[in-house]
């Protein structure tokens, strides 16, 4: 009599610890941080250092209906709104094939791709060019690489190359297809998910390359967000995401329209506290 009602209470406490650590954020480990400077996945040189940065501990479904653990490294200021967006994939039952930070690869995107791995914060330019990809600022996801194809087009061959190679089967976007099965882990079914929560600027948009795995704050959003405070910027990153679900059009558009050719982060730079009341007031215009 004593250990049933002693272990039941024991086997509740254990359950609900366990829900409790499904979603959680947390400042990077110590060892996480060495591992990430041994392996360039972040340098001095990088934007956003990893005081900046957050852990998130995450819970997924698999592609075969399991449960799994992973991990996403994220811009403090979004770190909040990405777990909000992983709980309603999860509640979606949406399938992730991997979810672990770009260390396990030594930073090496295309490795990560291959391994069909969700992930977010790599300090890295973008593919082909020399400017920083907004991966090195935690502010752009990388969802299911071989369902979601990094596609280059080059129309004076008339040719398009798709990464991971594997992802060249899902070059057909449609998620139902008479007589075929039903295709999970496709971006096209939680576009909205991303977009209400801030990163409704989706690769699947681009013309060329054509990128469906990647979800990213705006590129201007980011640079403001690396160069504020992590409350100014967990503050702004809130606001620009009310915007746009109350107007369905991005507060930086409209921004931008007033800024006298100054980026966001050149305003901000001028008058931190002047700032926030000018965006203030031009959010009042619309």
């Amino acid at each position: 009599m004593h250990y049933r009602l002693i272990l039941p209470a024991l086997f509740v406490l254990s359950l609900l610890n366990a829900r409790a650590q499904d979603f959680s954020i947390q400042p990077l480990p110590d060892l996480l941080i060495t591992e990430m400077r041994q392996k360039n996945v972040i340098s001095t040189q990088a934007p956003v250092q990893p005081e900046r940065l957050r852990l998130l501990n995450l819970t997924y479904f698999d592609f075969e209906g399991k449960e799994k653990d992973g991990q996403l490294v994220v811009l403090d200021a979004c770190a909040e709104s990405v777990v909000s967006i992983f709980r309603e994939l999860h509640a979606r039952r949406f399938a992730i094939s991997k979810m672990v930070p770009i260390t396990e690869y030594d930073g090496d995107d295309d490795r990560s791709m291959a391994d069909n791995n969700t992930s977010c914060h790599n300090f890295r330019p973008v593919a082909g060019s020399s400017r920083l990809s907004l991966h090195s600022y935690g502010t752009a996801i990388d969802l299911n690489p071989i369902q979601n194809p990094y596609v280059i087009l080059r129309q004076e061959k008339a040719t398009a190359t798709y990464l991971p190679p594997a992802s060249m089967a899902y070059a057909n976007r449609r998620l139902v297809r008479i007589g075929k099965a039903y295709r999970a882990g496709m971006a096209e079914e939680v576009v909205d998910v991303f977009a209400r929560h801030g990163f409704y600027d989706w690769g699947g948009n681009w013309d060329s390359p054509i990128d469906y795995q990647h979800f990213q704050v705006d590129r201007e959003v980011s640079y403001l967000l690396a160069a504020m405070s992590p409350e100014e910027a967990h503050g702004f990153f809130l606001l620009q995401k009310s915007f746009f679900n109350e107007f369905g059009s991005p507060l930086e558009a409209l921004l931008k329209q007033h800024s006298h050719g100054l980026s966001l982060s050149e305003k901000y730079a001028q008058d931190p506290d002047e700032f926030m009341s000018w965006v203030m007031a031009i959010q009042r215009i619309r």
